[in-house]
């Protein structure tokens, strides 16, 4: 003879699944953009600022150690660079000086 203990303990036994469903959709607002395009912040990281110029973090932090870009260095409480939205400005002129010395040097050796 054959018991069946698990079959029989389950009759006249109920089970509550609770399933969970994702929240419903919403749109996220849009963040608010700052006359250069990027979003508001109070400070901005080198990831800002080379987003800003089109090129690699390691480059802008390489201008600033060889000195092509002339700012005050402001660092947070962990030593990180930071910078203002005037700061991104003066980078951004300072980027437009270098790229339009280059094109002069680089004119210059082709008409001579």
């Amino acid at each position: 003879m054959r018991i069946h203990t698990r079959v029989d303990s389950q009759f006249d036994v109920t089970q509550q699944i609770e399933i969970k469903l994702p929240q419903p959709y919403r749109k996220d607002i849009p963040r608010k953009l700052n006359k250069l395009g990027i979003p508001e912040k109070p400070f901005y990281r080198p990831a800002d600022v080379s987003r800003l110029l089109h090129c690699s973090v390691d480059l802008v932090l390489w201008r600033f150690r060889t000195r092509k870009y002339e700012l005050f260095r402001r660092t947070d409480s962990y030593g990180r660079r930071i910078f203002t939205l005037q700061d991104l400005e003066t980078i951004q002129n300072q980027t437009r000086d270098l790229q339009s010395y280059a094109n002069r040097l680089l004119k210059d050796r082709q008409s001579s």
